[in-house]
């Protein structure tokens, strides 16, 4: 970081305030730069966040200020909580008095009630940095925020004189550290807690997480500037100055000094490492304030690491190199749109979006945790299916890694976290979920698809024992292949087949986790009842046929293959006779379940509570998984469904609310209507029902809510305006209308980008080659995409030349098409081998 690209990059930020770019623009006052970063201003409800992680170590930038970290289940500092002080924050202080001084945060967290209008804020989000500014009348204050291949945290604190003249100000730097395998602390834990300021300058905080053995932060930190006095301390008190005080009236920041300089701290105060570097400024220089933190788990390795010495040009260049090679790597996948002949969207700030989104669907995919501080299973697994388009060799490395937690009956957890070392249990969630090895075998199978790289099927992996539904855990010898621990999962979900109805049992339930009543029963001696889910019943019917396919190619599990197609078709038989409700007047539904022994149907035209409610991922499913193939006369029925769901903000996931409190549907019932998957706009599966559109051929539609779900169409977003959302809240009484309720770790963005490519541009590899299956309307007359199939680079270009007949070019030759008469497109395959790099496919209308 340097006093040019910091300048310059205001430069560009005042250019477009000055001339707003619609091409560049944002909702909530923020936008992309020239170059693709985003810029985003303050705001007056909401926030955007950004994380920066390596191996799992994870960095939150929130446009507002806060910064948090966190590694799984540990907290390096503290989750960010809004009624709480920032444990991270920076300041300039600038002279006002003799020996007094106006603080002005650099980040905005802990800024002042009422800042002169000369202060003005940004925070710049790049692929591996964030940038915090802040401009005064003569001096801007600057903080990058990134992390390092070591899992180093550098924090660089700069202070620009803009001025013609000599100034003074001082550089404030306030870290106070958790390092916490917890969500929170308790009043007892001050006495496992220390600072400690070495004579070197740099800090060791440290916390007692076990009777022998700490966890610690190293700060480190060089000073660069004309430097007229310095001020440090580990003690919080002497920061604040007065007890019942926060960081924003802190007595040391209108001071300029701290009220005592302590080095030591344990028990009686809150241990923190600070300093205050005070300059003067010859007019156009700067000063600098350069962290590095190092976590270490001893006293002995904390010491070590505070004699590392700070590198600056080693930094800079390694950070533009991490920059660059993460570029490369969502290079793999490119997609570009035309105009989009709608209007509603500029298609250059969509085609930004979608690199956005990327980064989202990588973020979840490949790190430690996931909504909280453990990793989701199902969650992690939908990730992977698309961050393999671009990260295949991480995506793998994930999906070998996660099924070392599979327990040896075949049921994978809902939830993990990975364990300090190997010698200790990990803390698992338990709850039997009936719908987690359903993603895994669909994301294995279309990761082969994708790369033809079978040796991931010859990885091997472990389990864990479980002696009863919910644990305990214990250590299993059992060690087999990835193929036979799908086998396994396999298994354990055909012993979960209803032997009356031939579908799924819910267990705890399935993808739509607030709806765990289904599983229920009240009859005694038993754990779950009779109760199904068909979404997760059609996607094991899926599944099935996935597995058959895996088996035939690699030849190993054959004796499985028989009865893989008699579950099969048995489930078959049972969605058409049970999953099917037909009213007095003929009309059809797909049921979302029913409770144990068929006593009550959900989503059905009488439910439990008598009324006539449909559902979204039942309806979306029965086409993704193929069910409305095999019954042509139900397409119909999941199109006037869908849009019989439909809202200002999207599809909904139920066209009726559950009534509190219902027993029969459990937790869903207890959330308030029009909120997260209670008849709300739930981005993840109104994505589903996208990508439902796409499959039988209503194309058009399908773009129109892709268009609706994008948050950047969205005046009103709430939270990050760059990145999928979670939902579009609508509950009027409580003054919510499109908020939403989660952003960054939700499954809306895997699913956007999956939509985009196997049905957007209908990129579709099988085990055996490529289909290209480009949907009957494109929501501009030109559209590409670059993407890696089998190991080969391949580039499918659209153009609408309103020739009124489609033309497909597949290596420079016109090829014969195929209609498939439920997506209604034309479409052509591509055998495996005679798939080469550099192949270009070209479709014309």
């Amino acid at each position: 970081m340097n006093k040019e690209n910091i300048l310059e990059t205001l430069r560009q930020i005042h250019d477009y305030e000055k001339n707003p770019d619609v091409r560049r623009t944002l909702v909530q006052g923020s936008f992309y730069l020239e170059d693709s970063r985003v810029v985003c201003t303050p705001r007056e409800y909401g926030e955007s966040r950004y994380p920066y992680d390596r191996d799992g170590l994870v960095i939150w930038a929130h446009s507002d200020g806060y910064i948090d970290v966190c590694e799984s289940l540990f907290n390096v500092f503290r989750n960010a909580m809004y009624n709480e002080d920032t444990p991270v924050c920076f300041w300039g202080g600038i002279p006002v008095g003799e020996g007094k001084y106006y603080p002005v945060s650099v980040t905005g967290a802990a800024r002042q009630g009422a800042e002169p209008d000369s202060v003005k804020r940004y925070v710049v989000y790049d692929l591996r940095s964030a940038l915090y500014l802040t401009e005064t009348s003569n001096a801007v204050f600057a903080l990058r925020v990134h992390i390092d291949k070591s899992k180093h945290m550098h924090f660089t604190l700069e202070g620009i004189n803009t001025s013609d003249k000599e100034i003074e100000f001082y550089l404030c730097s306030y870290f106070e550290a958790m390092l916490r395998y917890l969500e929170a602390e308790d009043f007892f834990m001050r006495m496992t807690k220390y600072s400690t300021r070495l004579d070197n300058g740099s800090y060791i905080l440290k916390s007692r997480n076990s009777n022998s053995s700490f966890d610690c932060l190293t700060v480190n930190h060089i000073v660069r500037g004309n430097i007229t006095n310095r001020y440090s301390s580990a003690a919080k008190k002497t920061f604040l100055g007065l007890r019942g005080g926060n960081l924003t009236n802190a007595k040391a920041l209108f001071d300029g000094k701290y009220t005592e300089e302590i080095s030591k701290v344990n028990t009686t105060d809150t241990p923190i490492a600070s300093d205050i570097v005070h300059f003067r400024i010859p007019a156009f220089d700067r000063a600098k304030l350069q962290y590095e933190l190092i976590i270490t788990h001893s006293e002995e390795e904390a010491l070590k690491a505070a004699g590392y010495i700070i590198e600056e040009d080693k930094v800079e260049s390694d950070l533009i190199a991490f920059d660059e090679s993460e570029r490369v790597r969502l290079n793999r996948l490119g997609i570009e749109f035309g105009k989009w002949q709608s209007g509603k969207i500029s298609s250059n700030t969509f085609n930004h979006f979608i690199e956005n989104v990327k980064k989202q669907v990588s973020f979840c995919a490949l790190g430690k945790n996931y909504a909280g501080p453990h990793l989701g299973i199902r969650d992690v697994y939908q990730q992977l299916e698309t961050a393999l388009f671009w990260k295949p060799k991480a995506a793998r490395a994930k999906m070998v890694s996660t099924l070392n937690f599979i327990l040896s009956s075949g049921r994978p957890p809902r939830q993990i976290s990975f364990p300090p070392n190997d010698k200790t249990l990990p803390n698992l969630d338990l709850r039997p979920f009936i719908d987690q090895g359903l993603w895994i075998i669909s994301t294995v199978y279309t990761y082969l698809c994708f790369t033809d790289d079978y040796s991931i099927l010859d990885e091997v992996c472990s389990y864990y024992n479980c002696e009863s539904t919910y644990g305990p855990i214990s250590f299993c010898e059992d060690k087999d292949t990835v193929l036979d621990h799908l086998v396994r999962i396999t298994d354990f979900l055909i012993s979960n087949i209803d032997q009356d109805t031939r579908c799924l049992h819910a267990l705890y339930g399935d993808w739509n986790d607030a709806l765990d009543g289904l599983g229920r029963t009240k009859r005694d001696g038993i754990e779950f009842g009779t109760g199904v889910t068909v979404m997760a019943t059609l996607q094991f019917y899926q599944n099935l046929d996935e597995m058959t396919k895996i088996i035939n190619a690699t030849g190993t599990h054959r004796e499985k293959l028989a009865t893989y197609a008699r579950i099969r078709k048995g489930i078959e038989h049972g969605l058409k006779q049970y999953a099917v409700d037909v009213n007095e007047s003929g009309e059809i539904r797909i049921i979302h379940g029913w409770g144990d022994m068929n006593s009550y149907k959900v989503g059905s035209f009488c439910d439990f509570d008598g009324e006539s409610r449909i559902s979204l991922v039942a309806h979306s499913f029965w086409s993704i998984c193929g069910m409305a193939k095999i019954m042509p006369e139900t397409r119909e029925t999941v199109i006037n469904a869908l849009k019989s769901l439909d809202s200002k903000y999207g599809f909904k996931t139920f066209d009726k609310y559950f009534k509190m409190y219902s027993p029969e549907v459990g937790r869903i019932s207890t959330i308030t209507p029009g909120t997260y998957e209670n008849s709300c706009v739930y981005v993840h599966a109104a994505t589903f029902a996208v990508m439902a559109l796409f499959a039988i051929g209503e194309a058009e539609l399908a773009w129109e809510q892709l268009e609706k779900l994008a948050v950047i169409t969205h005046e009103n977003a709430t939270l990050t305006t760059f990145v999928m959302p979670n939902s579009y809240c609508e509950a009027p009484e409580y003054d919510i209308d499109g908020d939403s309720m989660g952003d960054w770790y939700t499954g809306s963005g895997t699913v956007f980008i999956k939509a985009l490519v196997k049905f957007g541009f209908g990129v579709q590899p099988s085990l055996d080659g490529l289909k290209i299956a480009l949907p009957n309307k494109m929501p501009s007359k030109e559209a590409k995409i670059r993407i890696i199939i089998k190991g080969k680079h391949i580039t499918v270009i659209y153009k609408n030349k309103q020739n009124g007949n489609r033309k497909y070019t597949v290596g420079g030759v016109e090829s014969q098409m195929q209609y498939d008469e439920i997506m209604r497109t034309q479409t052509v395959f591509i055998p495996t081998q005679d798939i080469f790099d550099g192949m270009k496919i070209v479709i014309e209308d």
